[in-house]
């Protein structure tokens, strides 16, 4: 049991937080690696067993990973709205660890959304988003981490949804993370902000590079968000959020691609792919421009989800992988249609391919994500639908009658909403009692 408990919270430090660093490591990990003696507020200890089941590779979690992820957020869950812990830092720590669970398809009163806005009133009322030269090391540090981390949650859970975004640039002050910040509270006081748990590759980034280039990203998704209301800013326009889309590839030296980069950089690439697909998909009905551009953004998606699948990451990757399959996999089947309408066969084959590749890809992320499974029988369904298309067409030639498709881009959310998972909260395996122990040597 104690095996089990240590290896959740060591998943979670070296997988999670170098990209998620919401938590203070010396209360988990002593300057040994080792579990610290003393034992973590139980809200948040319970919520990094939690997120650390995610990732976790050891034998017992990856064979039910979903139930062990059920139970860890049931215990955790009632422990916040108990008010058994009333410390905000503590409250607005696990209000972020629970973005990396999905309870069912309820995108309002609870998933990632609805606990990123917690973590956004409480950032606010307790100024985290406001520099503040005066606090402790310990408090500085940790208000710029949680201010950031849900900075950037609530631009691409706002932007996901289509729902007005929470946080608004203009009144921050708060300075962006440096390695100091991130170092503190680590175990090792030799390790450098970019260590071989995160960065995988000589060419990759450091950790404060990819967490101001994610702001930086953030901040053109918020006016991306902007302009899909008919309220939003007359000045903005596609050219202008195009120009400084450019600017920021430029600015974080993503523009090559190599083979050989690590998953900083994948992870960071990939988020600017998905916003130029939320920001040219407004447009592809009406500009040649925009249809091209996401075109070639899901192309360039499809093959970091190939990278990352081949390198084992995707556990790494927020919930918004999950809306990057969806996004890449509406674009391929719009491509596939507009392909099939010109009787473009070969190029029709190619993207039937294509796919093929995300259905893969987002197969893969059900065990982590169930709301993933939605979007696997969709696109499962309409590659058959389509596949069946392509073998008809040869010989009777393409109708459109026959593509049973809507024209419109499909409604996620409200599709998501009927679908839940089937999730049972009560510990029937043996193996899993050891989740409900609070001591890191109880039950030995």
């Amino acid at each position: 049991m104690a095996e089990l408990r240590e290896a959740l919270v060591k998943a979670y430090f070296n997988l999670i937080h170098p990209v998620f660093p919401v938590v203070d490591q010396s209360q988990f990990l002593d300057e040994q690696g080792e579990l610290t003696s003393e034992l973590p507020p139980p809200l948040l200890y319970q919520a990094v067993l939690l997120v650390g089941a995610h990732v976790c590779t050891h034998p017992l979690v990856s064979k039910d990973r979903w139930a062990l992820k059920a139970v860890l957020f049931r215990r955790a869950s009632m422990l916040y709205h108990l008010r058994e812990e009333t410390d905000r830092l503590y409250l607005t720590q696990a209000a972020l660890l629970f973005t990396w669970h999905i309870h069912d398809g309820d995108t309002v009163a609870g998933g990632p959304w609805y606990w990123t806005g917690i973590a956004v009133r409480l950032n606010y009322g307790q100024g985290t988003h406001r520099h503040n030269s005066f606090l402790p090391t310990r408090e500085h540090a940790l208000h710029k981490r949680l201010w950031w981390s849900t900075f950037v949650l609530e631009v691409f859970a706002a932007l996901e949804l289509g729902r007005p975004c929470g946080v608004h640039w203009e009144g921050s002050d708060q300075q962006l993370l440096t390695d100091e910040d991130l170092n503190y509270g680590r175990p090792y006081s030799g390790q450098q902000a970019c260590d071989t748990s995160i960065c995988t590759s000589s060419n990759d980034m450091t950790v404060a590079d990819y967490h101001a280039g994610f702001v930086r990203l953030a901040y053109i998704g918020i006016d991306i968000g902007r302009m899909g209301f008919q309220a939003g800013s007359s000045t903005l326009t596609v050219s202008s959020i195009d120009s400084r889309l450019a600017a920021w590839m430029l600015q974080t030296r993503l523009s090559s691609p190599m083979l050989d980069e690590g998953f900083l950089k994948r992870h960071l690439r990939l988020h600017y792919h998905l916003l130029v697909l939320f920001l040219h998909r407004m447009y592809v009905q009406k500009s040649d421009v925009s249809r091209s551009a996401c075109s070639l953004a899901s192309d360039s998606i499809l093959h970091i989800l190939d990278m990352l699948r081949a390198h084992d990451e995707m556990p790494r990757c927020h919930s918004t992988i999950v809306t990057v399959v969806t996004a890449v996999g509406t674009q391929v089947v719009s491509d596939l249609r507009s392909a099939l309408a010109i009787n473009a066969h070969l190029t029709a084959m190619a993207l039937l391919d294509r796919l093929a590749r995300v259905i893969q890809h987002t197969k893969s992320l059900i065990p982590l994500w169930p709301n993933a499974e939605a979007v696997y029988n969709i696109f499962e369904s309409l590659h058959k639908d389509y596949q069946a298309l392509v073998t008809q067409s040869h010989a009777t030639g393409f109708s459109e009658a026959t593509v049973a498709v809507p024209e419109s881009l499909l409604d996620w959310p409200a599709l998501f909403i009927s679908h839940s998972a089937n999730e049972d909260t009560q510990i029937h395996s043996p193996d899993l009692r050891w989740a409900e122990l609070l001591d890191w040597t109880e039950g030995l």
